[in-house]
């Protein structure tokens, strides 16, 4: 087989839609500057593939690395969460102000969309932001997307990776590539042992692949960075679970970008599986739950593999206080979570009826629309 037939063949060569993450251990320098070179090069790069018919949103962490360099704090390694926040709100402009000075020559726009974890829990939000992502690629702009540094009170995506890996199933891309300044997932530490190999291709990412391949002195944080090797495989795990094809790779390296987004190699490749979760299944699965139910084996064989709703009947437990409405956790009689779903009853009724046939829950709760625990439709099962 010729390479031009193998790169054809490569999904990451045929992907329409692509999101890129970016993080700030690649996009700074030693001194921690920006690295100007990295950016153009990363603009060559989307604008080439831009103009052959790709979609390509771009997920970048580097707003506090980019406000240290500009408020003269480089020296400086420990700060409060008021000081990150002023750093985030000064260097994310600088920010998208040198991203919109390296697409400008190829005639590319780029728009700003900061996000936060309450942004994906928040239905009507969640919408807006999808739809708004569309707008931006039907009118040929890369989006920029970073969490909001400036006014979330923790750091829920982890160096942004978690972040890309849903935006990536939240738009349906056929590619996340996830830049590092590692050439890939190897299969011990590169840093500790001269003999690492590196892993060009791992089917499928497991709980114990993860614990193997990244002790503590392999997930470190960066001199700029907060993420690590352990985050970006979880990223790649969800990501290649919700049908979208990973690689990781060294963003440090020049030309690294053209050639993963041309099919040709250039780090670690996690083939997609089968997509398995809707808008809507993705929105139930990043919303936070308001407390959980345990139900039997025959309860959950009825909703995981015969997609059935979840009556009261299977119920046997309940954790937590809820309203009608909200969304919770359901895990099974050993408290593995299986899923999140919109609960048709307060906790306090769904305790009282738990285990009850439906004749019974009627002549309890009295008539209704429904009687389900959590209807079908309200389901997200992992």
């Amino acid at each position: 087989m010729t390479t031009t037939t193998q790169t054809l063949k490569n999904p990451m060569a045929r992907a329409k839609k692509i999101v890129i993450k970016i993080g700030s251990a690649v996009l700074t320098q030693d001194s921690g500057e920006l690295d100007l070179e990295f950016l153009k090069d990363l603009a060559a790069a989307v604008s080439k593939h831009m103009k052959a018919g790709k979609q390509i949103l771009i997920v970048s962490s580097g707003a506090v690395a980019s406000g240290r360099g500009t408020l003269g704090m480089m020296g400086k390694r420990k700060f409060s969460l008021s000081q990150k926040q002023a750093l985030a709100s000064v260097g994310q402009a600088k920010l998208m102000g040198i991203y919109s000075q390296v697409f400008a020559p190829y005639g590319i726009s780029v728009g700003q969309i900061l996000m936060t974890k309450d942004d994906l829990e928040n239905r009507l939000r969640d919408t807006n932001i999808r739809c708004t992502l569309d707008e931006l690629l039907h009118l040929k702009c890369v989006p920029i997307i970073n969490e909001n540094d400036s006014t979330v009170v923790d750091e829920l995506f982890g160096d942004n990776d978690t972040l890309a890996s849903l935006v990536a199933a939240k738009v349906q891309a056929e590619a996340f590539i996830i830049l590092s300044d590692v050439d890939g997932l190897f299969d011990k530490n590169p840093v500790l042992f001269d003999d690492a190999v590196l892993l060009p291709f791992v089917p499928t990412i497991t709980k114990e692949l993860i614990q193997s391949v990244t002790p503590p002195e392999f997930a470190k944080d960066t001199k700029f960075g907060t993420g690590g090797m352990k985050s970006k495989l979880r990223a790649a795990q969800y990501a290649s679970n919700e049908g979208v094809n990973v690689m990781i790779g060294n963003g440090k390296t020049r030309g690294c970008i053209d050639m993963m987004l041309s099919g040709k190699g250039g780090g670690t490749f996690f083939p997609a599986h089968q997509r398995r979760h809707n808008s809507r299944q993705q929105w139930l699965l990043a919303k936070k739950t308001r407390g959980s139910v345990m139900i039997d084996e025959g309860a959950a064989n009825a909703i995981m593999a015969r997609q059935k709703s979840l009556l009261a009947a299977g119920v046997k437990g309940v954790e937590g206080t809820f309203k009608a409405g909200d969304v919770i956790a359901i895990t099974d009689m050993q408290g593995k979570v299986l899923g999140n779903g919109i609960m048709n009853y307060s906790s306090a009724e769904i305790t009282r009826i738990k285990g009850l046939p439906t004749a019974a829950i009627k002549r309890i709760v009295g008539e209704r629309h429904y009687y389900e625990a959590v209807h079908h439709d309200d389901l997200a099962i992992y």
